[in-house]
């Protein structure tokens, strides 16, 4: 969690990627944390002091998740984009060429010129 790493908070042992106020066990900024639905954060970014908001919707709401940033979460973060396909179809040569093509050069070009640095090609 972003507050956590960047030691505003702190969380209890095993919070995980669910984590609510209620798992907050150090809070000694005292900061009111309040929950929103993801996709309202941007539009809610004036009437707070600070957000942790998605990079998609931080784009889309024109901000640069970059530039506009006071923190970022790290490369090796839990929250990557995975290929999952039923086990069934884990060795059908459709999946091998899915796989591919994502890590093709060309998809790391589209993802850096569409997204800069607020996407990292992790492959």
């Amino acid at each position: 969690m972003l507050p956590q790493a960047q030691g505003l908070l702190k969380l209890r042992p095993g919070a995980g990627l669910k984590a609510t106020p209620l798992d907050i066990v150090k809070n000694p900024k005292h900061l009111k944390i309040v929950e929103l639905d993801a996709a309202q954060l941007p539009r809610s970014l004036a009437d707070l002091d600070a957000s942790a908001i998605n990079s998609n919707y931080a784009a889309s709401a024109g901000l640069n998740p970059v530039k506009d940033a006071i923190a970022l979460e790290a490369s090796d973060g839990p929250y990557v984009n995975v290929i999952a396909v039923r086990a069934a179809d884990k060795d059908q040569p459709w999946v091998k060429e899915l796989v591919a093509a994502y890590r093709s050069d060309a998809t790391r070009a589209f993802i850096v010129k569409n997204f800069g640095d607020s996407v990292i090609p992790a492959w």
